[in-house]
Formats: structure tokens, C-alpha cells, sequence
């Protein structure tokens, strides 16, 4: 007897029994012979929406079936956006469904972002609606491939609904052609320092009035380094003044790194003030034109494992020279923990000099628990193991269950 004729047995034996929902659910899925009888039983059988959904969901060879059924039936509002939800070849034919009803602001916003056949439909579904600050807002952010005339359209809207201060941040950050007017309206309100460093560091053509503004206000040093940065005719007036301002290292390093013009004077002024070994660090993974200066000075100061652990891991053009720097320091076997999760060049050699050292329990559950190569893993796995595991484990391969 073949397969079939088994299942033709096997399914008359089940009628007689009478069949649940998912009997028929089951065998619609997965026994393909069967698939037609039984779905003409269920449409009989006048089977619920629930399990039209589902098919719709579970078994492509009859979704478009199932989906005309479900029409004919009437389908709620709660059906499509479960379909929607689900079954994305069915999204666009869902969507069109939607908009013949009542859609809700949040059905025309999924409608956007996702159905671009039907986007310029739904928005202006939606702008009969009176679309919310929140609605405007996310279609500007998770409308992606939103056309830029649309966007534009958006965001203007959003601009005429009197906006706060994060409404005028959403348009500045995404609708470029809108970005100075948005600016310009986060002038005119009562701006605070965030604002004025915002439009500064986004909005070009309005940097030198909001630097002016920011000055007015009293900034601090914080403030004082966006002015620094972005707003070149007031760079020398504003250098001036965070110097008066006693300027803290950390000061003094985003100088080095963001401001070219004033590198030179903010690292002087560092290794006057003496850097940290902290300081020194971030120089060299940062601001390559100073990274052989600041490792020397590393080196006059005294590098700790931890600083070098950290070039080894960062900075590739000095992970040789703080690598033998390390060794002759000697190792922590948890700097060469570090040294094996983190820097692949040097996992072998790393891994041997551990070995050498010795193992202990605690370093040993520290790099099974960390991110590790799988052959390194499964070899800390093997030494992790009791004697007696080690026993149980031949045992079973003798007698398997």
C-alpha cells in the first residue's frame, strides 16, 4: 500500500470520528493530497473566520481562496489590521479595504509607511481627519521612502499646527528644505541653551545669530565648545573666553579632537595642566595627528595594563608596540582574557602565554560566560569539566539511550 492510499484510509477512519477544527487546521498544512477535500469541508461546514485567518496566514496555495471568502463573509475592522498585521503579500488589497471604511489615524499612518502604491491616498485620507502633532511627527520619522514633496507637505503642516521645541527638532533633523524656518522659529521662541546648541550644530546659515544668543545666556563651558566647533567668526572671541573659564581636561580633549584650527594650543595646554593617563588614551585612539606624541607621553608616565589592554583593543596602527609593552609588564590572565575576546590578530599567541601562566576555575567560567571564539569555547568547556563528568560522559558513549 502507497502513501496515498494510506492516507485515504487513515482520513474516511477520521471522518467517522468526527474531525476537530485542528484535525482539519493540520491536515490542510501539511498533507497536501488532502488539502482541496478538506477545505471544500471546512466552506461546507461554514468555517469561522477564525479559521479563514488563519489558513489566509499558514497556507499559501490557498490565501487568495481564503481571502475572497472572508470578503464575501464581511470582514470587521479588527480582521484586516489582524491580516495587515500578518500577512504582508496581502497588505496592499488589506490596505485598499481600509480606506473604503473608516480608517483610524494610526490605520492611514501604517498605510504610509507601508503601502507606497497608496501613500499619497492615505495622507490625504488622513488630512481630512486633521492629522495630531504625534501623526505628523512619525510619518516624518518612519516614513522613509515618503517622496520629498510629500514630506515637505508633512512637515508643513506640521509647522501651521503652532509646534513645540521637539517638533522644530523632527524637522530640522529630517526635511532639509524646511530646516532654516524651523530654525528660525526656535529663535523667535524663548530658546534654552539645548535649542541654540541644536540649530547651531544643524543649521548652518543660522549658526552665528543662535552663538550670539547662546553668549548672551551665560553658557558654559559645555556650551562654549559648540560655539568653538561650528561658528568659525566667533572661534578666536569665544577661544578666549573658555580659557578664562579654566577649561577641564575633558574640555581640552574635545577641543583637540572636533577643532583642528586650535588643536595645537589645546594640546599644549594639556601637557601644561599634566593629562591624565585618561587623557592620553582618548588622544591616541582619537586624534591620529597627536597619537605618537600622546603615546609617548604614555610611555614617559607609565602605561597601566588596563591603558594598554585598551590600545591593544582600539588602536591597531600602536596594538604591537602596547602588546610587547604588556608582556613585559606581565599580564594579568585577565588582561589576556581581554586580549583573546577582543583582538583577533593576537588570540593564539594571547591564548598560549594564558596557558603558560595557568588556568584557574574562576578564569576559566569568566571566558565560558564572555564572547569567545566557538574553538576556544570548546576547549575551555573540556578543562571546565570534573573528573566525574569526564567518567559519565564514556560511560554513555558505551551505553547511549
Amino acid at each position: 500500500m502507497d502513501r496515498a492510499e494510506k492516507v485515504k484510509i487513515l482520513w474516511d477512519e477520521l471522518l467517522k470520528e468526527g474531525p476537530t477544527d485542528d484535525d482539519l487546521r493540520y491536515i490542510i498544512k501539511h498533507v497536501e493530497p488532502l488539502r482541496e477535500e478538506v477545505w471544500k469541508r471546512l466552506l461546507e461546514q461554514g468555517s469561522t473566520s477564525g479559521n479563514l485567518k488563519w489558513i489566509i496566514k499558514e497556507v499559501e496555495p490557498l490565501r487568495e481562496e481564503a481571502w475572497k471568502e472572508l470578503l464575501k463573509r464581511g470582514l470587521t475592522d479588527e480582521d484586516l489590521r489582524w491580516i495587515y498585521r500578518w500577512v504582508r503579500p496581502l497588505r496592499e488589497k488589506v490596505a485598499q479595504e481600509l480606506l473604503k471604511r473608516r480608517p483610524t489615524n494610526k490605520d492611514l499612518r501604517w498605510i504610509m509607511r507601508d503601502v507606497e502604491s497608496l501613500r499619497e491616498k492615505a495622507w490625504r485620507k488622513l488630512l481630512k481627519k486633521e492629522p495630531t502633532r504625534s501623526d505628523l511627527k512619525w510619518i516624518i520619522k518612519h516614513v522613509e521612502f515618503l517622496d520629498l514633496e510629500l514630506k515637505e507637505e508633512v512637515a508643513r503642516k506640521l509647522l501651521e499646527e503652532t509646534p513645540i521645541e521637539k517638533d522644530l527638532y523632527y524637522i530640522i533633523e529630517h526635511i532639509e528644505s524646511l530646516k532654516e524656518e524651523a530654525g528660525r522659529k526656535l529663535l523667535e521662541e524663548v530658546p534654552t541653551n539645548e535649542d541654540l546648541r541644536f540649530v547651531i550644530e544643524h543649521v548652518e546659515s543660522l549658526r552665528e545669530e543662535a552663538g550670539s544668543k547662546l553668549l548672551e545666556k551665560g553658557p558654559t563651558n559645555y556650551d562654549l565648545r559648540w560655539i568653538i566647533k561650528y561658528v568659525e567668526p566667533l572661534r578666536e572671541e569665544v577661544w578666549k573666553r573658555f580659557l578664562k573659564e579654566e577649561p577641564s581636561n575633558d574640555d581640552l580633549c574635545w577641543i583637540i579632537e572636533h577643532v583642528e584650527p586650535l588643536r595645537e594650543e589645546a594640546w599644549r595646554r594639556l601637557l601644561e595642566r599634566g593629562p591624565t593617563n585618561d587623557d592620553l588614551r582618548y588622544i591616541i585612539e582619537h586624534v591620529e595627528p597627536l597619537r605618537e606624541k600622546a603615546w609617548e607621553r604614555l610611555l614617559e608616565k607609565g602605561p597601566t595594563n588596563d591603558d594598554l589592554c585598551y590600545i591593544i583593543r582600539d588602536v591597531e596602527s600602536l596594538r604591537e608596540k602596547a602588546w610587547r609593552r604588556l608582556l613585559e609588564k606581565g599580564p594579568t590572565n585577565k588582561d589576556l582574557c581581554k586580549v583573546i575576546a577582543f583582538v583577533e590578530p593576537l588570540r593564539k599567541e594571547a591564548w598560549e602565554k594564558l596557558l603558560k601562566q595557568g588556568l584557574n576555575r574562576d578564569v576559566l567560567e569568566w571566558m565560558r560566560n564572555h564572547y569567545f571564539p566557538p574553538s576556544l569555547r570548546e576547549e575551555v568547556s573540556k578543562l571546565l569539566k570534573t573528573r566525574k563528568e569526564v567518567i559519565m560522559e564514556e560511560i554513555m558513549a558505551l551505553y547511549p539511550y
